[in-house]
């Protein structure tokens, strides 16, 4: 990826965050998908397939050194945070 990519995270992979990881990640010229955060085991497994780094704790997405901005996703009866 070129040096000048906007280096983007994922916070939450459910329906829709998988939808918005595989778009910034295939179909989004200037993005660099670097990071995921998700407290389940199987978004994390998902984001691991792909060789992005993934944790639980979103906190550690937000301090992620090498990232410019987080897409944040939430569960629809859930206010995003």
């Amino acid at each position: 990826m070129s040096t000048n990519a906007l280096r983007i995270g994922v916070a939450g992979l459910g329906r829709i965050g998988k939808i918005h990881f595989d778009n910034l990640r295939n179909h989004v010229s200037g993005a660099e998908l670097v990071a995921v955060a998700d407290p389940s085991a199987e978004g994390r497994a998902y984001a691991e397939q792909s060789r992005v780094a993934a944790s639980a704790p979103s906190e550690e997405l937000i301090e992620h050194p090498h990232l410019d901005a987080v897409a944040a996703r939430s569960p629809p009866n859930e206010p995003d945070t």
